[in-house]
């Protein structure tokens, strides 16, 4: 299940809700299905809260700890996302975005915040979407804490559209980042590590 469609049916089921667990173990009871980008699947914990419904800041908080993680674990690419890469199932460490519409491959583990000296925040940015009037990638960085927005968005652009890019941001934390090209969009998340 992708992270768009864990939304809306978390928002669909929270409307007609009568109890809450714990709401990771929310999430992954209601919805045995869902991994996250990486992978994981939330733990899960029958301990249930009567009479609490979970407010969408901590739906939001809850999808934010799960799907955002500083050490995203190397995993084969996507048939669609593997152009230049000389292995035929090569594995990268990468986040999809939560229509599957772009993928995000990381070539820095973990992203740092402020920018390491030895090597940059690098990533390479792949459309799944065909595009036949090429824009630029616009990305709008909202960091997020306890499911709530921390400061302004963050603009960043890769000129030409979806390829490789060096995207710095200001500080380490989960980050929700929606991206806009070509008449597409999507949203991901990003973690960045405090670079100490």
């Amino acid at each position: 299940m992708r992270l768009d469609q864990l939304l809306e049916r978390v928002r669909i089921t929270v409307l007609g809700a009568r109890h809450e667990l714990p709401v990771i173990a929310w999430t992954a009871l209601h919805f045995p299905d869902y991994t996250d980008t990486t992978g994981r699947v939330p733990p899960r914990n029958p301990t249930s809260a009567r009479g609490v419904i979970p407010s969408m800041h901590a739906i939001t908080a809850a999808v934010a700890a799960v799907a955002c993680t500083v050490h995203v674990p190397p995993r084969v690419l996507p048939v669609w996302a593997r152009a230049g890469f000389g292995d035929p199932r090569p594995r990268m460490p990468f986040v999809l975005g939560e229509r599957g519409s772009i993928a995000a491959i990381l070539w820095a583990d973990p992203l740092l915040s402020p920018p390491p000296k030895d090597h940059n925040n690098k990533i390479l940015w792949v459309s799944r979407v065909s595009t036949e009037r090429v824009t630029d990638l616009r990305i709008a960085a909202q960091r997020i804490v306890g499911g709530r927005p921390v400061g302004r968005p963050v603009e960043r652009r890769v000129q030409g559209g979806p390829g490789p890019s060096i995207i710095d941001l200001p500080a380490a934390g989960c980050y929700r980042v929606d991206l806009r090209w070509s008449g597409h969009s999507d949203t991901l998340w990003l973690a960045y590590a405090a670079n100490r």
